[in-house]
Order: structure tokens, then sequence, then C-alpha cells
């Protein structure tokens, strides 16, 4: 796990998938859903190769294993027409619960609002990172050479920096 993040062992996950082998499951997973994290084994440290849960179900989603096809009907077929439909996705189970007990309903609502508002969080901090990103994106492409001291001159830098040292 990375803070809430979920993370398998793409290795597992396309042996358990019967992918040809790791590399053919991974390479059409989006950059965001994967990922190289360093093992300490006997022989020393090595890389693994990750993926998220939303990697998970895009590997899922294009395996040729039977049981990943009836998961993918089931999402395709029942999950995501209810979520079109009434906003949401309930097993009886959970729905019978939400109906006879209001605080069982209560947390679940509060729950997703929780998570609503931690994703828009980051979205957030993507967005104020991304002109920190693309300052020193342009720093790195320039020829140029520039004492910090320029740098910080400049209109508008003042403000990056700024957020830079916030973030950090």
């Amino acid at each position: 796990m990375q803070g809430e993040d979920v993370w398998f062992v793409a290795k597992d996950v396309a042996n358990v998938l019967e992918y040809r082998d790791t590399h053919n499951m991974v390479r059409f997973l989006d950059e965001d859903e994967k990922d190289t994290h360093q093992v300490s084994t006997l022989g020393g440290n090595q890389n693994m190769k990750v993926i998220n849960e939303s990697g998970l179900y895009s590997a899922i989603l294009k395996s040729k294993k039977p049981q990943a096809k009836a998961f993918k009907k089931w999402v395709t077929s029942e999950v995501i027409p209810s979520i079109r439909k009434h906003g949401a996705y309930m097993t009886d189970q959970v729905l019978e619960q939400a109906v006879t007990n209001p605080d069982f309903a209560i947390g679940l609502l509060t729950k997703l609002k929780e998570e609503k508002e931690r994703l828009a969080a980051a979205q957030q901090q993507i967005v104020q990172q991304q002109q920190i990103v693309t300052f020193a994106e342009a720093c790195m492409q320039s020829d140029q050479t520039l004492k910090v001291g320029e740098v910080a001159k400049k209109p508008h830098t003042h403000l990056l920096l700024n957020m830079s040292a916030d973030l950090m």
C-alpha cells in the first residue's frame, strides 16, 4: 500500500489472469496504473513491477480467462448500468441494510462524501503542481543558464517558488 492506494505485484496478477507474461499485461496499462518498486532480496535490491487497483481492473477486463470474462460481464451488464440509472450499485444485502438501518446509510454516504473531497483535493494539488512542473520543464529545456536570483526576479516566478515551498 502507498497511502490508501493498494498495489499488486504485476507478475502475480499476470499469472492468475493467464497472460503470456508480465510485460504483455503491463504494456497496455496507463502510466498512472503501473509503477516499479524496489524490493530487498537475498540477491540485493531488485525492481518489481506493480499495478494499482485501476490497473488490476484494466488487466481483468482485457484478460481472456473465463472467470475474468464473467467478471467483465457482471461489471458491464450489472454494475455500470446500475450506477448510470441509479447513481450507485449495491448488493441486495447492502441495500436491505441501508433501508433498515439509517446509521448504516449515513455511514455509507459519509464515506462517499469524504472520498469525493479527498479526490477533489488531490486533483487541486495536481493542478497547482502542474504550474511548477511546467516551469521546471521550461528551465530544463533552456540552453541558457540563469542564476537563482535572476529567476526569482522574473514575473510570476515568486508565485511558483512560493507554491513550491508550500508543497515541500
